[in-house]
């Protein structure tokens, strides 16, 4: 899945290793469920992106989400979504790019997200059962959390990326409004990405670790959820700010900073419930 960071580059992409069926879908029935996504065969939703940055001309998309087959992953159940186009929003891309199922009042993720970022090597992240969205949680309740280090050479600079990967309870509304469109019963939740980014240095003949980019909310996406309509709304900001190395005299392929907002604004759906 790619998602474009004007005039960055960052994608976001989900691979997935399990068996597929490709026949007749049927529509899952669980008990308890909350319905802030109808997970039934052919339910479509059209999306318009708009993405903004310092300096340059907004860039407007469509994406359009459609529930296509069944994989089983660990035993259970779990929906794809159609990927014959490229999605361009950064939460439609996700879904499109992975496998969803609802269990007591949870939506859950599976997949494995790749981390690319202008001037590093793509990173291969697993995700496992992360859960999306939480019906009974509370505004700020953590909901999932994964934790990683990896280690690149740049510019024969060994480099160290940590990363923290979570999703958060962002509320529950009792009415939301998408453009012209007002919903009721909405929840909301965050995905947050976390990195920080150090490098050795070669200091007179001695190896010092040296910040290169202070722990920091680099993506920082708040989604919406709708009762028996789905995801409506996102608010999606890609910030980072590199640290000042002028005094070692080393310039890294790596732009100093970007600050890039972007929304998804549903606009269409043709949706069924699952029976």
């Amino acid at each position: 899945m790619a998602f474009r960071l004007l005039p960055f580059f960052l994608i976001l992409a989900i691979t997935l290793s399990c068996s597929s069926d490709n026949g007749d879908l049927e529509a899952v029935n669980q008990e308890n469920n909350a319905n802030y996504f109808p997970l039934a065969a052919n339910n479509t939703w059209t999306y318009n992106n708009v993405q903004e940055a310092d300096g340059e001309d907004n860039i407007e998309s469509t994406d359009v989400l459609t529930v296509n087959s069944t994989t089983t992953i660990s035993g259970n159940s779990y929906f794809n979504f159609l990927q014959d186009e490229v999605q361009e929003g950064f939460t439609t891309a996700l879904f499109a790019n992975g496998a969803v199922r609802k269990e007591n009042n949870k939506l859950i993720y599976n997949g494995t997200l790749n981390f690319e970022f202008d001037g590093i090597d793509p990173i291969e992240i697993p995700i496992t059962d992360a859960t999306v969205y939480n019906k009974t949680a509370v505004a700020g309740m953590q909901l999932y959390e994964l934790n990683n280090t990896v280690t690149q050479t740049i510019m024969d600079i060994p480099v160290t990326i940590s990363f923290t990967i979570r999703t958060e309870d962002a509320g529950q509304f009792e009415s939301f409004s998408v453009g012209t469109e007002e919903f009721t019963d909405v929840i909301a939740s965050k995905v947050i990405v976390n990195v920080d980014i150090s490098a050795s240095f070669d200091i007179l003949g001695t190896p010092i670790a040296i910040p290169i980019l202070m722990s920091q909310d680099v993506i920082n996406a708040t989604n919406y959820y709708a009762s028996d309509i789905g995801f409506v709304y996102s608010d999606v900001v890609f910030q980072y700010e590199l640290e000042d190395l002028s005094q070692f005299n080393i310039e890294l392929p790596i732009p100093e900073s970007a600050t890039i907002n972007s929304t998804q604004s549903i606009t269409d759906w043709n949706v069924v419930l699952e029976d």
